[in-house]
């Protein structure tokens, strides 16, 4: 995914998130594709993803190849103090079908203690439920409270996105019981997020979950969750969908469907 910068305000990267959430022209592409250019040599690759250029990982393979490229990744994510690029190696080998326990486990512990923080979501909502392009006094007091400057605290909420992101698009079903717990997030984007990779998993089981925390949220938080409805071949989430969406919206994502038929995540690494 992205780093965060320091920022006055959490919504442009909302906006991006969202984008990249179910934006067209991700569909048959990872993050790196289109976006970098690719290193002169396997040698740079490796060192790029040492230095946290998390686009050399699918570098790496790019460049020498599943067979020889992956024991690369390996060895980077044993050797890596990062926290960060061993989270987006362990995910890139596992979607490549590396499914050591280790890039599992590590990658479903870092999700777990995302959906587990009781951090709000750094933005407030107006009567009307539309989302403010400032601080909330929650947040704000929650950043004091944790010893940390808003901004900090931003990007550690930032960071809480992508570990829930990267868990979901594994697509392993030992990722639901984690993604219904945050549901019941008291971040609304942490709960759209599960919400999304509930429907990439296609878990009917959790539409009336799904439902259940679009009643709860504002109305801009309720559209943003409720896009994970339109995913599901129900009768009762896509009513639910046409509830929480305005029609234009709805709409788009329908025909982007029709068109290209992947779920709401970003796709898997195709190789």
């Amino acid at each position: 995914m992205l780093a965060m910068r320091s920022a006055p305000s959490l919504l442009p990267l909302l906006i991006l998130l969202c984008m990249l959430l179910w934006c067209p022209s991700m569909n048959g592409a990872t993050p790196a594709q289109g976006t970098q250019i690719q290193p002169q040599s396997l040698a740079a690759a490796v060192a790029g993803v040492n230095k946290g250029n998390w686009a050399d990982i699918e570098h790496v393979i790019a460049i020498a190849g599943p067979t020889q490229g992956t024991p690369i990744l390996q060895d980077l994510f044993r050797n890596s103090q990062d926290t960060e690029t061993k989270e987006r190696i362990a995910s890139y080998l596992y979607r490549l079908g590396d499914r050591e326990d280790i890039y599992w486990s590590f990658i479903l512990n870092q999700a777990t203690l995302a959906v587990e923080s009781d951090a709000p979501f750094p933005h407030p909502y107006d009567t009307k439920g539309k989302m403010e392009d400032q601080f909330s006094p929650g947040f704000a007091a929650w950043a004091t409270t944790h010893g940390m400057s808003t901004d900090a605290a931003v990007k550690a909420e930032w960071d809480r996105y992508n570990k829930i992101l990267i868990l979901a698009v594994t697509n392993d079903p030992r990722a639901i019981p984690v993604l219904r717990r945050g549901l019941n997030s008291p971040d609304e984007l942490i709960e759209s997020i599960s919400a999304k990779g509930l429907a990439q998993l296609h878990d009917t089981d959790s539409i009336p979950l799904i439902v259940a925390a679009c009643q709860r949220a504002p109305a801009d938080a309720a559209t943003l969750i409720g896009e994970a409805l339109i995913y599901y071949d129900d009768p009762e989430a896509q009513a639910a969908a046409e509830t929480y969406l305005p029609k234009a919206k709805f709409g788009a994502i329908r025909e982007q469907i029709r068109i290209y038929g992947d779920g709401p995540l970003i796709p898997m690494p195709r190789h």
